[in-house]
């Protein structure tokens, strides 16, 4: 004889036993007392289980909120809660509970199943509320609330024409959105070895901004100086037929443009910016004779070329002769000297500082200065400005 136990038992609805036609063998012989003993152990583990959950049962608390499934203890009795309640004892919503009936609702536990429960707001609230000997019908209602919150696959959507803001995007849309970005990057940064009219024209080069550089000596296109080669390219390409093609060399500082229009095809490439474009140039300025702003005064002006067509001015004159009167007339006090047009003509109130009143400062054709009183009373103090002019040098 040797001793028998089983420490995972397996409950069995039916038992085997042995009939006349079976051979005499131990193994058959036990099978039967093995299945009882082992229906006898799991009953005992599920006893002492429901013993542990109720038998923990504190006594009931008015200020405690319980939920379907809970225990407590009143006037020396077990109950089981059978639907929420918080306060005052209240026999309606508990039941006294038997252990063997306990027990057979193991099998078909009988739950809150709304899929709420307090304290579970989130995934990682779930998870602090699945403990180690929890009461299994608290944890039955704590993992239906809890699932509300783990991603599945009904809710990740494989497209990015989906509108809806509860869903989540699959990976491989992300792998979609990664394969355009380095695309489009692609496209707008592309190293031109062949020649960029030719580029620009082709259905290779899309609607919209694009650019690169040139790959260096392996250039094979024309360009209107060698040095570009080495330096980059943009196109602006509105439609197949209006096209903007610039390129800049990387030592001269230099700036190319040629245009295309179907009607006309390609304008020529012409030099709209050099070294000496870039680099700011003092101007020169004349007074005009007027009552109003001394040459001293007026010498403080300061006009500088700052590009092919602009010109930034430093306005910082004192009307210190005598006060401006008021009036509609404008009054020439000066110019500056090189320019021909200037196109949009530039119109400034300046509020005199340390004085009082306002002028209206005009900028136009010729560099010409002129000033208008227009405020309702006379000018007097430091009239200080500064502005860029879009201008033609003569």
């Amino acid at each position: 004889m040797k001793d028998y136990t089983n420490n995972a038992p397996v409950f069995s609805e039916s038992i085997q036993i042995t009939e006349t036609s079976d051979p005499a063998h131990a193994d058959i012989i036990n099978k039967a007392p093995i299945q009882i003993f082992q229906n006898t152990l799991y009953n005992c583990k599920s006893i002492e289980k429901l013993e542990r959950n109720a038998g923990n049962a504190e006594a009931h608390n008015t200020e405690t909120e319980y939920q379907k499934g809970d225990y407590c203890t009143y006037d020396g009795s077990t109950y089981k809660c059978m639907q929420p309640t918080q306060g005052e004892w209240d026999s309606a919503c508990w039941e006294k509970i038997n252990l063997l009936s306990e027990i057979s609702d193991l099998q078909t536990p009988e739950f809150d199943d709304s899929g709420t429960a307090a304290g579970i707001t989130g995934f990682p609230a779930f998870l602090q509320k699945v403990k180690s000997k929890m009461n299994i019908f608290e944890f039955y209602r704590n993992f239906k609330a809890g699932m509300q919150y783990v991603l599945h696959t009904g809710q990740i959507v494989n497209n990015c024409t989906s509108e809806a803001e509860n869903l989540a995007l699959a990976a491989a849309q992300g792998k979609v959105l990664w394969d355009r970005q380095t695309q489009l990057i692609s496209d707008l940064s592309l190293s031109l070895s062949t020649d960029i009219l030719a580029y620009a024209l082709s259905d290779s080069c899309k609607i919209g901004f694009s650019s690169g550089a040139f790959i260096g000596q392996n250039y094979t296109g024309e360009l209107p100086d060698g040095d570009l080669k080495y330096g980059t390219w943009e196109i602006n390409k509105r439609t197949n037929n209006t096209i903007t093609v610039k390129a800049f060399t990387p030592y001269k500082s230099t700036m190319w443009i040629n245009s295309y229009v179907n009607t006309a095809g390609w304008s020529g490439w012409k030099n709209c910016i050099t070294n000496s474009d870039l680099a700011p140039t003092a101007m020169t300025t004349t007074r005009t004779e007027n009552p109003y702003i001394s040459t001293t005064a007026f010498n403080r002006i300061q006009a500088r070329k700052i590009g092919p067509n602009l010109v930034l001015v430093k306005f910082n004159a004192d009307i210190d002769l005598t006060q401006f009167p008021n009036g509609d007339e404008a009054v020439e006090i000066g110019k500056v000297n090189g320019i021909s047009i200037v196109s949009p003509a530039v119109l400034v109130n300046i509020p005199a500082q340390n004085g009082s009143g306002t002028i209206l400062l005009d900028f136009s054709d010729n560099g010409i200065f002129k000033i208008l009183n227009w405020s309702g009373k006379p000018v007097s103090g430091f009239v200080r400005t500064s502005f860029v002019a879009v201008v033609n040098f003569a």
